[in-house]
């Protein structure tokens, strides 16, 4: 848990980083990358250390070749978002619903399962010590 923690304040940090006021963009048509070089004070006020951190993000065109201009990849490469409805069909949400109880019930039970069993070796532990 320790680790996850610290590499999320990392991720934080980086983040705000990344992110910092007076940050230089670079812009290479040719490879279509974009350099970001960020500028942050690191440490306590007293302590005036400047530390520089670069991030670099690329962007790769991908070719989708024999697909109809109709299709909502076309809409998002051309600046417009994509709207998929989600009920379609009044039954499927009936159908969903009871597939959701099924997986909820077999996770419910697999889960007490586990406890009893836990709860098991417990006492089985106690009464051979």
């Amino acid at each position: 848990m320790g680790m996850h923690q610290s590499l999320g304040i990392q991720l934080a940090q980086l983040g705000k980083d990344a992110s910092a006021a007076g940050a230089a963009r670079r812009v290479s048509a040719q490879r279509k990358a974009v350099e970001v070089e960020s500028v942050a004070a690191a440490g306590k006020q007293e302590i005036r250390e400047v530390v520089k951190k670069l991030f670099r993000a690329e962007f790769v065109e991908k070719r989708y070749e024999g697909l109809d201009e109709d299709i909502d990849l076309r809409a998002l490469e051309n600046g417009f978002i994509s709207v998929t409805p989600l009920n379609v069909h009044g039954q499927v949400e009936l159908e969903i619903g009871a597939t959701a109880s099924d997986w909820l019930s077999a996770a419910v039970s697999l889960d007490k399962e586990k406890v009893a069993a836990s709860a098991t070796a417990d006492q089985q532990d106690v009464a051979a010590a």
